[in-house]
This record gives C-alpha cells, structure tokens and sequence, in this order.
C-alpha cells in the first residue's frame, strides 16, 4: 500500500542528445538514457518521461500523426508507440508467439501515412517486421542472415509504403511487400556497391595494381585455378567499393546514398541503375571529400551535411551523364547483385553553409521549413532552409555527468561535473543552464557545496582541492587552489553550517581539516590520521560550538579480496576551539590534532558501507551488499573490554531495502529517507515507517549500473538522482496526506536557517567577490622564500628543511611549519649546544691529524675516532642498503638479460643439432656455410614414420598389382605384345618398363640442366614423328629400334647414380637425397598423396642437407688438420727468421667467428673493457689461489737437483743445437786479447794465432753453409704452406661447387612442395566453393518449394475470390433490375426522372481534389517533395471519401424532381447509395483480384527464376566437379632438362614461359637428327660427285692441251729426228737385236731378289720390335718393384738414420767420463758427426719433398677420366 505520494520526472539531462527528431513542425524529441524527452522550441519548455519498460533502445518519431514509438532494452524487446501529447500509450508491440527480436532492435521505422510500423532486429535473430501497429499485428517478416552485420538506417518510401531501403557500410538491401488477399511477404533484394574497373581513376586502378597481393591474385586468375578469385577477393572488393552511410527517397521512387568518400549515389529500385556523382563541386574550385553524415530531400534540392560541419544544397536533376561501363557483364551482374553503374560528373551548387561542428545526424520538421542536425560533441543546430542560417538550440559539453551537489541555499540551484573537467549550474525547477567553467584536463574525483556560502569545492585526482565561487553562476571562477595531497581526493565533506570542511585523500591515511570560511581564505587548520582511504563522511551538530563528523574508511582499497569485514569506522568531534587553532588541541606545530582534542573513536565497521547518513535518534544508516539497510548506534565512548573494540560492529537495526543499496539521501528535517539501488530503483518514503509509507520508482536502467548519488533538496521538493551512466534526473516529489507537512516543515526551516546565517553568508559572499583565481596560495609562497634562506650564518642552529617543490602539498606545508615553530621555541639552547659542538669537533679535528702524523705503530685505526657509533652504523648500513638495492637491481637485470640469452641460444643454438657455421678459405675470399638443423620434433617424427609405412604398405600392394597384371599379360597375350606395350608406356612416361611401376621415376640425367615447370594438361603434346598424345590417346609411329636405342641411353645414363633426372625434376637423388619411398610424378592424384609426397619431401631435403653437411665437416676437419702443419711450419720459420735476422711478417692462419661461432657465447676476459665487480666470495678464493700459487713458487726456488746437474753437467741443456754452437765466437787468445804486438809474438803464440785463425775461417765457413741450408728450408717451408693453402682452397672450391649444386636440388625439391601446396591449396578451394554452391543449391531450393507453396496458395485465394466477385456483380445487377419494381408505386414518368437521377454520379477527379488540398492543411506543402505524390492508398481513401461527400450534396432536396414525395427521394437516396457502395465494392473487389492475379504472375516467374538458378547452381557445380576431377588427372610434371634440350626462347626478364610448348620424345630429335645427317651425306655426295665430273672436264682439258703440246713436241722431235746424223755406235746399237730382251731378265731378277730381301728384313723387324716391347714391359715393372723397394728402403734409411743420431748421442753421453782422445779431437769428432747427421737429416727432408714433388707432377700427369655426357 503506497500513502506516501507521488515522484514525478521533472526534468532529465544526459550526456549528449541521442535520435534527436522533429515529432511536430516545433517540438524535437529525444531519448536520455532510460527517459524520452521532449522540447517545444517555440515556448522553449521541456517534456520529460520514463520508458513504461526496461530502458530506451531504438527511437523513430512521426511528424504527420505526433506518434513516437521506441523500442526497451531488455531480452524479447517490446516497441511502444505513443502519442506526443501528454505522452499516451496507442499500442505495445510484441509478438505473443516469440517471433520477435531475441535481444535488440537495431532499428525502427513509420510508414509516410503512419498505419505502419518497420522494424529490424539485431543480434540473435537479424530479421525485418512489418506491423500495423494499431492493430498489434505482424504482417510479414523475413530473415536475412548476418553475413553483413546489422543495419544502421530504414525508412519507408514516403511514396509507397510497400517499398523500403535499409543499409550499412556494407551492403544495402531494396524491400519490397507484395500483397495476397490478406497475407503480406516481403522480399529483400541485396546489393554491395562495387564500383567497376572502367570507374576508377588511373591512380585509383595504378593503387589497386600496386597491392601486394594483387599481383597473386592475377596470377592466380592467369593459370584458370579460380576463375572469380580476383573479382572475390575481399581487398579488391573494399579498394572499389563506396561505404553508404545515409539515404533519403526522391519523389520518384528513387534513393540517394551519401557515402564516406563524398560521393553520391542514386540508385533506381526498378532497374537497380546507379548514378554516381563524383567530385561535386563547392563553389570555391574544391571538391566534396568528406563523409556525408546526412542527406535530406527538399523541393528545393538535396540538403548534404558532412562530418566537416559543412551544409550543401545540391540539384542533381541538371548533370551531365555518360554511360561508360553500363552494359559490361550484364548477365553475371544480375546473378550476383550488382549494381549497373552510370557515371554522374556534375552536380550544381544551388546553396552552402559551414558550421564549426560535425554534424552526426539531422531531420526534417513537419512542413519541410527546418532540419534539426545533433554534432559529434551532443550540441543540436536547428537549420533553416529559407534564410541559409543555423541557430544553436543547446550547446552542451560532451561528456557524462560525474557529481551532482545543490548550491547555497540549496533549492533552487545544482551543481555538476562533467567527465572532460566541466563544471555546469543549472536551476532546479525550470531546468536551465545559468553557467558554465572548464576546470581543465584534470579528472575530478568528488564534488561538495557549502551549505552557507556560494563556493563549491571540486576534488581532483591529482590531489588539488579547487574552490569555484558561484556566487555568480553567469561568472564562475576557481578562487583557490588547495594541494592537499600526492594522491588523488577521495572525499569532501562540509559541516551543517559550513564552518569547516573535511578532506580525504587516497592512500594518505590522513583526513584534513580546513576552514571553511572565505574571509580565511580556507586556510589549513589541521590533520587527523584515519585507517586507510577515506570512503563516506557524515556530520551533525551535538552542541552549537562542536560538531561531529563520522568517517568510513577502507584499509585495503586495492584489495577486493580482503574488503568485507576490514571497514574502519572513526568518529571524531571538532570543536571552536580547535577551528580558532588553539595550541591545546595539537600535538605539535605541523598541525596533527590531538585524539584526545577530537574525541577520537575508532572501530571496526565490519562490512562495506555505502551512503552513509544519521538519523535524528543518532543511528549510522549505510547499504551493504545484501539488501537491507543497516543501522549502528554512534558510541559515545569506547568499550571497556579490548575483545568489544576489535569485533565487528553489529546493528541495531535494520531497514527494508531494495536490491544493492548503493547510496542514501536524508532531507533537511531528518523525516525522509531515499535510497538508490544498483538495478536503477529509487525509493522515497518515511524513515519511521519504511514499508508502509515510500513510493518506488525506476529511474535507471540495470546494465547502466544503477544509481550513483542522490540528494534532496532543502526544501524537500525535489529530488535529484544522478545514474552510473551519468544521467541526472530530477523528480518533484508530491507527498499526499500528513506527509505535505514535512515539505513545509523542511521549507520553514530552511528560511530558519537562511535568516540564521544570512549575515555571515553575505559577507562570505563579499570575500568571494574580492578573491581572484590562484594558481599558487600566498602562504606556499612566504614558506617557499623561508626555505630558500636557509644559507645564513645566522641560521645554522635550524634543523635543515626540506626542498620544497614549486607547488607542496599541505603536509610538506604543515612540516616545513612546525620545524620552524620548533627552531623558534628552542632557539637559545641550541644555540648552546651548537657553540658547545663547534668546540667539540675542533678538537675532534686535532685529534685526528695528529693521529696521521703518528708512527705507524702508535697510529689508531680511522673508525675509532667516530663518536656517535650508532649514527655511524646507521649511515653505513643506509650505504650498505643502498649498495644492496644497486646489487639487487643490477643483479636483476643481468638475470633478466641471462633469461633473453638462455632463450635466444635455447631457441636459436640448442636446438641445433647441427650448428650453422662457415669455411673460409686461405688464400681466395671464398666462405662456404653449412646447413644448420633443428632436430626433428615429435609431431615431424611421428608423421614421417606414418607416411613411410603407408608407402612401404603401397608399394607391396603395387608390387603385387604388377605381378598379377604380368601374369595376366603372359597368359593373355604372347611376349612381342607385352614388350610392345612396354615400349609404348616408356615412349609415354619416359621410364624403363621395368621400373615403370616401381615408386619413384627413372629420369634422364639432366646435369646442369634447368628446372622446366611444364604444364601436363591439354596443352602437352608428345610430339615423336606423328607420335601425339591428346587426352590420354596415344598414336605411336616411332621405330621399335630408335625405342630401344633411346631405352638403352637411358639406362646408361641412370646406371651411375640409379635414378633418371630429367623426368625425377630434381637432383636430389645425385647428392644424397634419394628415398625410394617418393611417388612418380605420374602417380600422384589424390589429396592424401600429395600431402604424404609433400612429407616425403621435406625428408629428402633433410638428407640432402644431411650429406652435405658430412662432406662439410670432413672438409672442416682437412683445414683443421692444414692449419695445424701449417702453425708448426710457421714456428719452424720464425726460428729461421730469427736466426737468420731477418724481419718479414709471418702469416700466422687461425679460426674466424664465422668458423667457430661457439666462441660467440663465450665472453673473454679481453672482451670486458670495464673493471670486474668482486663480490666478498670471489675476493677470498682470489686471495687464496694467489697464496696457493705463491707458495708453489717459493717452493720451485728451492734445491731442486734435478736443475743442478742438468747445469753443472749438460749446460743446462739436454741436446746441443748446431745453430746454438755456430752462434759462439771462437775464444780470443790471452795475448790477442791484451793487443800484443805481433812481431813480439813467440813460437807458440804464433801457432796458436795460426789456429785462431784456422777456427774463425772454418766457423765463419760453417755459418755461411748453416745459413744456406736455413734459407732453403725457409724457401721449402713457405713453398709447402703455399701448396698446402693452394690445396685446401681447391678442396673448398670444389665443396663451394657441390653446395651450389646441393642447393639447386633443395630448390628443385622445395619448388615441388611449393607446387604440391598450391595444388592442395587450389583443390582446398574448389571443395570450399562446391560447398558453398551445395548449399546455395539447398537454400535455392528451399526457396522454389516455398515458391510453388506461395503460387498454389494464390491460386486457392484467386479462385475464392473470383467467385466471392462473382456473387457481388451478381447483387449488384439485381439492383438494377429491381429499380423499378422498388418503385412501382410511382408513375412512369417519375420512374424515369428517378432512374435518371439514380444514374447521376458525382465527379470523382474534382472531389479528390478538393479533399487532397484540404488534408494537407495550411503551409504543409511548402517545402515537402512528396506532397504532389500521396500514397496509392491514401489516393484511393481520399477519392472515396470526396466520392461520398459530394454525394451528399446531390442527395440535398434542390436535385429532387418537381412533384416528388420526400420519403421517395430519399428511398431514392438510400437506393442510390447502396448502389453506389456495391459499385465500389465492385471496383475495390475488381483491383484485390488483380492484385492476386499479379501475385499469381510474380509468383509463377519467380518459381521460374528459382528454376533458372537451380539449373545455373547445377551447371557450376558441375563445372567445379569437373574441374576438381581435372586437376586430378591431368597433372603436372616437373622436369629436369638440359639446356640444348629447351628450345624454348626466353622473354622478358630471361623467364622461359612453357605454356604454349611441347614435350617431344628424344628419339624423335634422335631420328630427325639421323634423317638430317642422311641427308647432308646424299648432298655431299652429289657434290661430290659433282666435283669429280667436273675433275674429269677438267682433266680431259688437260690431256687435250697435252696431246696438242705432244703434237708439237712430235713434230719438233721429227723436224729434230730429220736433222739428226746417224753414226757408227748408233747404227750398231740400232742393229742389236737381243739386248732388250737381255736387259729385261735381267732387271727381273735383280727385283725378285730384292723382294725376297725387303719381306725378310720387315719379318725380321717386326719380331725384334716384339722382343723390345716385351722387355720394355719387364723393365718397366722392374722399376716400379725397385720404385717401392727404394720407398721402403728409403724409410728404413730414414729410421735408421735417427736410431743412429740417437745411439751416437747417447754414446758420447755416457763416454765423456770414461778415458780416451784428448777434449779437443773428441770435440772435433762429435763436430764432424753432427754435420753429417745434419747432412743426413737434410738430405732426407731434401729427398722427402724431391718425393712429394715427382708424386705431385706425376698426378698432375695423369688423364683425367671424366664421364662424357
């Protein structure tokens, strides 16, 4: 039962304006929060209501019918729609059967005529509802999915109602509502703006080229793997896309979208043809480049506002268009939702305005004569079309609401804070911002007002208390700051009368007492300790000079854990006294008041507490978390027992609460409680009678967070109540019987209280007048000056204060102070004790420089001469501490640093199973690197074990496969068919037929060839002398032998190395990455294949990289090996040098980081380049290892008889050196030495200079040889460093070669991979698009059932209604023909006059005319576009409407006949208008049935449409299918070929592209080769031919110039044989018969004996040349015996020579005590056997690298067999 009364909303105020909308041609409505708000901008009064549910969500407003209707913000959302006038409920729409909104409505909307409501669920559901909403019933509906996301705008087409838009960034969708009888459906048609390519500028298209991925997607769309891929891909479809952000309908039925680019579109809803207007000019040679937030359609034109704070009106009807692009891909553009697009390049001006803010939104009044825009910042600008001018209507600081707290006197102005720092005061009752003041950036943490003067006090987080005098609202200023503390304030609190003030800041522990006058100007009087961080404050007077102040507080207010239970409760009094600053109450002069001063008492409070207020009867009331209100008696004194001061306080009682109390509020006579709750309910009721006497209401919405602080004011009229989500809300409060009373109790005494202190709060008044603001208080600046003064002489008995900062808080204040009060009070003695200590350390002083003067033995250690020890342990314990932290910081950094570097080498070097380094060569710049490893991880391991025996599993059950398929053969078909066949899959395959079933692919060697991607599909042609291969078909002319022959090839080719590289695509096989277990290129199809090769792979990769590094690390172990004959050659060579006194540099060889970089993680002590900290450890093991080694060395100094007689009987020296001996000088005689003269010289120094001599002659001798054999050895070892350099660099050259060709196989296989990826990738691809198509095909079908469902129910419909139409026409020619029997009681004549006035009409066009301009009223069309265009069904109302008021004219008595009776003419009256009615219904029947008729149609085309789709859904899922199954069969092969097999010419950029190539077959080039050969040799041979004809012409010429020239020497021998004289011995010689005969046996036999000789001489011959041969063969293997004898026989030389040296040694050892020669032939022997050892030893090294050389030249001799390829 609720006496109490009644809250009523009085006013609301939010952080900015929320769908701020014209609902009158004066009045805008807006939502705050949980409240819609009203404002008449005319008589400027406001309107404030709460939502009858849960909150505000969406609001749309109706300017033609005031109608408002707004959605709650709750599960299963209800719309309500009201009335603007005294806010009237018209309906609550909610669906009874849940087919509602799940969550949320995005968006609402009303219909031009207003019978219409649309609405747009968000998450959870995403559908659209169409309502009429008068009679609470859902037309249509229709879900649309959330591939988009919700909408952000929907509207009606003010034109026709069944047509409407809704849109967001992302996509727009065109509804349309078709009508049945009397079921509705509504059917979305959803489009993206996509601009196309010929739309875009060059530098847009050059930007989209430009994309990283464009260039992919274009070669994914060049090599036909996704044919849509680049039109799909979502970057390209964002580059070309325009972003809607609103919209507004033309007259036409078109929409206009203004985008986020500036651009404009208008879209046609019947033909979807776009418009878009690009650049619109702004009349100042710019262009429109801004996000256009609004656009709005007017007579006039199209009103644009952009975010730039920018209003345009535009005419659009004037541009120039062109049709670039229109009819491109119109088919696929109707398939997938485009949008034709014409481009629109002009756009005129037609007016412009800039405004400083960016406008968010904007709508039309009623008549089209104003547009309201709401600013980004929560302003509202009212526009005005006719004049191009804008007034601001509110101007408010965005930012919600903090604090809230009323002004002096408290009922009828209010205070708040904004977020952003703004402090606004506005009046109570008529809700009216008076000013206005920026606080700055600072945020404010509390708020509190004097309850006796005009000054408000402002908490900050930075610790300033701010006081803001407002006194005048209209002038507020800060007065003065107050910097109470580091941290922020937590809480102020004024006393009743505003004496004083209390301040609590953070995690002080301390609460701080001002005055609270401005005639003091607020100074500091003193501070109390409290427990933790002050939480709520309360005072109340006990006498009229002490006032007590309740304090709550939080220990532990960063720990939610250990907050119940841990509230500290303090309570203390403050008295005049300790407000006039007497010296009783304080402790000492920093101002800490005295506990027994205040009364303190301090308890534990047990639970946490909000809204802490006292009652009259002395009762703590504070909200918990738990619902009720908690009630503790105040203590007068603290409990005797300790066990009762440290328990919890209990309550004394409780009170009824409503959720979580969150805060408390008490008015000024103590009468009333309020209370706010965290669901958003307040309560107001009586504080004796809590339950029976409140009223509740809920004035916050539960996600906002509730109430945060509420108040009421003096005069207990109103209550103010301030949200979380920073709302304030005011509510007069009307109380209804005896309750009225406590309203004028409360007013009475408030003019008690006025009257009371009106003295002194005029006065305090004037003091805030005269204050001007201050950055810096006086008093900070007289203690700052103090401070600095420090320096004098004067001053030097003053303790040291503290450096102060510019501006110090009140505790750096309070302590500076009472070191000074101290100084002051105490100043004489410490002036004695100063005098006393000056004396003091002046002897102390003495002391200790007599101390240093003292002998070291008398002399005191410096610590005994501290005097104050335990200051002194103190400061060197702060030290110590303070080395400590630097040590512990430090040591925390290193360990933080350590953690990176055991993570890096973790991740980067031990998980290496094989560590990257390099080989550097000695002599070139080569550096080759190995391949670093990671081992295997478990996941790779198990993978690869279970691809091996899935392989291993296939290859038995093809092993088995081919044995049955061979037997089969055998069985079926004799051996010539089955090598036939054999020959014709190699000629296909390129393999042997024994191994064309094995599991990897026999290749041709392709050496250094080039990895040639072919593709394999319809393009590959085989082409072998007419041998093709098309689809799988294969026409053989090739000769069985050229097959065999290049079979053989083949084979040849592959024995080496096992495996044909040309058709394998890889050299990994060459180099150590061959697995048997890797699938033919030919035999991979399906998808488990191609992963499992991908696998395989990867492992043959790995032992590539294996195998190398094993041929790496063998190398690097070589160089390690040279390196060190290397460094011991280089020791040799430097004791050359060094002997010989030569300077040249040595080039010593050693490792680089890149060789070992394990070196890397160690760091050297060389490397450290400051000094080393020692911790005390490490100092004593330094120190003993130091003593430990001193030790050992005075040990070693000691009798050591080892070193004794290896002095005193070797010299110190166990082995005497050739070279230490010639370094010594032949000793100088005594008399040399003494410069004898020499003619003075006797017989004996004469032979001993003689032997002088001799010895210096033979050791400068010996020394010229040893230096020779020292400058060959040095020429030796530096020629064998040299070969030895030379010799590792070829080895790293020829390893630097293999890693290349390593590397070209890791790439060969990796480009596999790489290809067997975008294979799976492609098909990954085609599985997602059949998908997608599958289930389009399900939703599309889904779609044709409904179809044909919809068609037969319409057909059902059709046929009733017809036959309903029917019937009428029937009753209506009844009429007519029993016109005359209704009246028969008339004549003839006036039946005729009747029926003629039965037949008259009233004219139809003239009567819609007529009531259309009366339905538009006065000055509504002005400026509306739609006015000339109403409705089709309001046409239609408005033609039937006038039909029958002009009727009603014609039934008036003046258009009766003359005669008639009264009754008749209006029988005739009623006649005629039932006549009438049936025609309408007639025609109104006549226009549903078409309507069904066209509902028929649309359905037949759309089940026709939808068949159409299926069929193209089909289609493309068989053109997937099929391309799915062509990628699986027809595959691609990557070959290995060499370069004079590639006759395919290179492009651009040295790319060889293969589309357009062919594979032939090598036996094909083999036989045209052979067949050119052919040829070539038939036309040598006829040219041959050729020549040897004309030889034979030429010959002939010849022997006829011969004959001619015989002819003439004939004549002339003739001429010559006439002339000759014959004499005797000629005419005997001419007698001779017999001689010729004679001669000729002769010669016969002399040439048969010499036949006869030549045959036995080459007989002869021929068998000596065999006997040499063959002792050439024995000689030869007699000198490699003798050739290994020598060897062998040399080592044995080498051996026993050492063995010889070594027993020689030994025997003059062990023979130098024993008797014999004399010392001087016995040193000449050893001399001369040491030379000969020497000799021996050199002249070994000498044979041993002579040996070297002839082997090395002997090699370099050899042939080097290299495979010919």
């Amino acid at each position: 039962m609720n006496s109490f009364g009644e809250l009523k909303l009085s006013w609301v105020e939010s952080e900015n304006y929320d769908a701020i909308q014209y609902i009158d041609n004066s009045v805008l409505v807006f939502k705050c929060d949980s409240f819609i708000k009203f404002f008449d901008t005319f008589s400027k009064q406001t309107f404030c209501y709460s939502s009858p549910g849960e909150g505000v969500g969406v609001l749309v407003a109706d300017t033609k019918f005031n109608l408002v209707a707004f959605s709650e913000v709750f599960p299963q959302p209800r719309i309500f729609v009201h009335t603007f006038a005294k806010f009237e409920q018209k309906a609550v729409l909610k669906d009874e059967l849940g087919d509602g909104a799940e969550l949320e409505y995005t968006a609402l909307a009303f219909s031009h005529e207003g019978n219409y409501l649309a609405s747009y669920s968000g998450v959870g559901d995403f559908k659209i509802i169409i309502w009429n909403w008068q009679t609470k019933e859902i037309l249509c509906k229709n879900s649309v999915g959330n591939e988009n996301g919700p909408i952000s705008s929907l509207s009606f087409n003010p034109t026709n109602w069944r047509q409407l838009v809704s849109g967001n960034q992302e996509c727009i969708t065109f509804w349309s509502i078709e009508r049945s009888n009397k079921n509705h459906f509504i059917n979305p048609n959803q489009f993206s703006l996509v601009l196309d390519d010929s739309l875009l500028s060059d530098e847009e298209y050059k930007s989209a080229d430009s994309h990283p991925n464009f260039s992919e997607l274009k070669f994914i769309a060049s090599r036909d793997l996704i044919e849509s891929a680049l039109n799909c891909t979502e970057w390209h479809e964002k580059k070309n896309s325009v972003v809607p952000l609103c919209h507004t309908w033309l007259p036409s039925g078109h929409v206009l979208f203004g985008c986020k680019r500036g651009e404009i579109i208008k879209i046609d809803t019947e033909t979807h043809t776009t418009e878009i207007f690009h650049q619109i000019p702004l009349g100042d040679d710019s262009v429109l480049d801004c996000a256009i937030n609004v656009i709005l359609m007017h007579k006039n034109g199209v009103y644009v506002a952009t975010d730039l704070g920018q209003i345009f009106c535009l005419d659009l009807t004037s541009s120039h268009t062109s049709t670039r692009g229109q009819g491109q891909k119109k088919d696929q553009q109707e398939e997938e939702g485009s949008l034709k697009t014409v481009l629109t390049s002009e756009a005129k001006l037609l007016s412009h305005l800039y405004t400083n803010e960016s406008i968010a939104s904007g709508y039309f009044s009623m008549y089209y004569d104003k547009i309201v825009f709401r600013t980004k910042n929560g302003s509202v600008l009212i526009y005005q079309p006719s004049t191009n001018s804008v007034e601001v209507y509110e101007d408010y600081s965005c930012g919600k609401f903090s604090f809230a707290q009323p002004i002096f006197p408290g009922n009828d102005m209010l205070a708040t804070v904004r977020e952003d720092g703004t402090m606004q005061v506005w009046t109570m009752d008529v809700h009216k911002l008076v000013g206005s003041i920026a606080l700055g950036q600072d945020k404010v943490t509390c708020l509190e007002s004097s309850p006796s003067c005009g000054v408000v006090m402002v908490g900050t987080e930075s610790g300033y208390c701010l006081c803001v005098s407002v006194v005048s609202p209209d002038n507020m200023h800060v007065i003065h700051r107050i910097h109470v503390s580091e941290n922020p304030v937590s809480s102020i609190k004024f006393s009743v009368d505003g004496s004083f003030f209390m301040v609590g800041c953070g995690t002080d522990d301390s609460l701080w007492l001002f005055n609270g006058c401005a005639s003091k100007k607020f100074e500091t009087i003193g501070y109390l300790f409290v427990q933790g961080t002050v939480h709520e404050m309360d005072t109340f007077k006990l006498s009229d000079d002490t006032t007590r102040v309740i304090v709550t507080s939080n220990p532990y207010p960063d720990d939610p854990k250990t907050v119940e239970g841990h509230y500290r409760y303090t309570q203390i009094d403050v008295t005049s006294s300790i407000l006039k600053k007497s010296s009783d109450c304080f402790e000492s002069a920093k101002g800490d008041l005295k506990e027994s001063a205040v009364n303190r008492i301090s308890m534990n409070l047990g639970t946490v507490n909000f809204g802490c207020q006292v009652t009259p009867d002395k009762h703590l009331l504070f909200g918990t978390h738990r619902k009720p209100i908690h009630a503790i008696k105040l203590i007068e004194e603290y409990p005797k027992k300790p066990s009762e001061r440290l328990a919890p306080m209990k309550p004394a009682y409780t009170l009824p609460g409503h959720g979580v109390v969150k805060c408390l509020a008490i008015n000024g006579n103590k009468k009333w409680l309020a209370s706010g709750s965290s669901d958003g309910t307040i309560r107001v009721g009586s504080l004796d009678s809590l339950d029976a006497n409140s009223v509740a209401r809920v004035c916050f919405h539960l996600e906002s967070g509730g109430v945060k602080q509420m108040f009421f004011s003096t005069d207990a009229k109103f209550l103010i109540c301030l949200g979380q989500d920073g709302v304030v809300a005011a509510y007069k409060i009307m109380p209804s019987g005896k309750h009225k009373s406590v309203q004028n109790e409360c007013a009475s005494l408030q003019k008690d209280f006025i009257s009371r202190v009106l003295q002194f709060s005029k006065g305090e008044n004037e003091a805030l007048e005269t204050m001007k603001s201050e950055s810096v208080p006086m008093q900070v600046i007289e203690d700052m000056d103090s401070s600095n003064a420090m320096g004098d002489d004067n001053d030097d008995y003053r303790v040291p204060l503290p450096n102060l900062s510019s501006d110090p808080t009140c505790k750096e204040l309070a302590l500076v102070a009472g070191i000074k009060e101290e100084d002051k009070s105490y100043e004489p003695m410490k002036r004695e004790i100063l005098s006393e200590i000056k004396y003091l350390r002046k002897q102390h002083e003495a002391m200790i420089e007599s101390n240093e003067a003292a002998p070291d033995i008398e002399k005191l250690e410096r610590n005994e001469f501290v005097l104050d020890t335990d200051d002194y342990n103190r400061m060197k314990a702060e030290g110590d501490q303070q080395v400590a932290k630097a040590y512990e910081s430090l040591e925390l950094e290193n360990l933080a640093k350590m953690f990176v570097r055991s993570v890096m080498k973790q991740e980067c070097w031990d998980k290496m199973t094989i560590k990257g380094k390099s080989l550097r060569g000695f002599g070139k710049g080569m550096i080759v690197s190995n391949f670093p490893l990671c081992e295997r991880s478990e996941k790779e391991k198990e993978e690869l074990a279970f691809v091996t025996r899935v392989r291993k599993v296939e290859m038995v059950d093809a092993a088995a496969a081919k044995q049955d398929k061979r037997d089969y053969i055998t069985f079926a078909t004799d051996s010539s068919t089955s090598v036939q066949e054999g020959r014709y899959d190699t000629a296909y395959r390129g393999v042997a037929p024994e191994t064309q079933d094995s599991p990897t692919v026999p290749n041709s060697h392709g050496g250094d060839g080039t990895s040639v991607s072919h593709n394999g599909g319809k393009n590959t042609t085989f082409d072998s002398t007419r041998s093709h291969v098309h689809d799988g078909e294969t026409y053989n002319d090739v000769d069985d032998e050229e097959d065999e022959t290049a079979e053989e090839q083949q084979e040849e080719e592959g024995e080496a190395v096992g495996v044909y590289y040309s058709t394998d695509g890889s050299l990994s096989s060459k180099y150590g990455g061959h697995n048997p277990l890797l699938y033919p290129q030919l035999h991979i199809h399906s998808k488990e294949q191609k992963i499992n090769q991908i696998v395989l792979l990867k492992d043959s990769i790995h032992s590539l990289k294996n195998t190398f590094n094993k041929d790496f690390d063998e190398v690097f172990r070589g160089k390690e090996q040279e390196m060190n004959r290397i460094n011991d050659r280089n020791a040799r060579i430097g004791k050359i040098l060094s002997d010989l006194n030569m300077d040249e540099q040595i080039k010593n060889v050693d490792w680089t980081l890149e060789e070992k970089p394990e070196e890397n993680l160690v760091v050297k002590d060389s490397e450290v380049k400051v000094e080393r900290y020692l911790s005390p450890e490490m100092k004593a093991r330094l120190e003993e290892e130091q003593k430990l080694e001193e030790e050992r060395r005075l040990a070693a100094l000691q009798d050591n008889w080892r070193e004794r007689g290896l002095d005193q009987m070797m010299g110190g020296v166990l082995e005497i050196r050739k070279e230490d001996e010639l370094k010594k000088d032949v000793p100088i005689p005594a008399f040399l030495a003494a410069g004898k003269a020499e003619a003075e010289y006797t017989a004996e120094e004469k032979a001993a200079k003689a032997e002088y001599d001799r010895k210096v002659a033979e050791l400068i001798e010996e020394r010229e040889k040893f230096y020779k054999q020292l400058e060959a050895e040095l020429r030796k070892l530096q020629q064998s460093n040299s070969e030895s350099e030379n010799s590792f660099d070829e080895q790293l050259t020829q390893l630097f070669n293999k890693k290349v060709q390593v590397e070209i196989a890791v790439f060969h296989q990796e480009l596999k991979i790489v290809r067997m990826q975008q294979s799976l990738l492609v098909e990954e691809q085609l599985e997602r698009e059949e998908a997608a198509i599958l289930k389009d095909l399900e939703a599309v079908k889904e779609e044709k059932l409904r179809a044909v469902a919809n068609q037969r129910v319409a057909t059902n419909e059709l046929n009733d209604y017809r036959e309903k139409y029917e019937n009428i026409i029937a009753e209506d020619r009844v009429l007519d023909r029993n016109f005359r029997k209704e009246f028969s009681e008339c004549s003839g004549a006036m039946i005729d006059a009747l029926q003629k006035q039965y037949k008259r009409r009233p004219r139809g066009p003239k009567a819609l005319k007529k009531d259309v301009d009366i339905g538009m009223g006065d000055g509504a069309g002005v400026g509306n576009p739609y006015n000339e265009r109403p409705s089709s069904a309001m046409a239609q109302q408005n033609a039937r409407e006038g039909l029958f008021r002009a009727l009603e004219e014609l039934e008036a008595e003046s258009y009766a006949p003359e005669g008639i009776d009264l009754a008749v003419w209006k029988k005739l009256c009623d006649y005629r208008r039932k006549k009438l009615q049936s025609e309408q219904e007639i025609k109104m029947r006549a226009q549903r049935m078409a309507e069904i008729d066209a509902f028929l149609k649309r359905r037949g085309e759309d089940e026709r449409a939808v068949s159409e789709k299926v069929e193209r859904l089909q289609t493309n899922l068989q053109r997937v299918r099929e391309e799915k199954h062509q990628r699986m069969m027809n595959l691609e092969l990557q070959l290995l070929m060499r370069q004079g097999q590639v006759e395919v010419a290179a492009k651009d950029d040295f790319i060889t592209e293969f589309k357009d190539s062919l594979l032939v077959h090598r036996g094909v080039v083999e036989q045209l080769n052979s067949k050119i050969t052919a040829l070539g040799d038939q036309k040598i041979e006829s040219m041959n031919e050729s020549k040897e004809f004309r030889k034979g012409i030429y010959q002939l010429e010849w022997e006829r110039k011969k004959m001619i020239m015989e002819i003439e020497d004939l004549l002339q021998k003739a001429k010559d044989i006439q002339r000759l004289k014959v004499t005797k011995e000629l005419q005997f010689y001419l007698n001779d018969d017999d001689d010729d005969d004679k001669k000729s046996d002769k010669k016969a036999r002399e040439i048969g004996v010499l036949e006869k000789t030549i045959s036995s001489t080459l007989d002869q011959h021929s068998r000596r040349v065999e006997i040499k041969k063959d002792e050439v063969k024995r000689l030869k293997k007699k000198v490699k015996d003798k050739e290994k004898q020598n060897d062998k026989l040399d080592e044995q030389i080498m051996e026993m020579t050492v063995t010889v040296a070594e027993r020689e040694l030994i025997q003059m050892s062990t023979g130098a005590g024993s008797q014999g020669p004399s010392e001087q032939s016995r040193m000449k022997d050893i001399v001369q056997r040491r030379k000969l050892v020497d000799l021996a030893k050199n002249q070994a090294q000498e044979v041993a690298v002579l040996r070297a050389e002839v082997e090395r030249l002997r090699m370099r001799t050899f042939p080097a067999l290299v495979q010919i390829e």
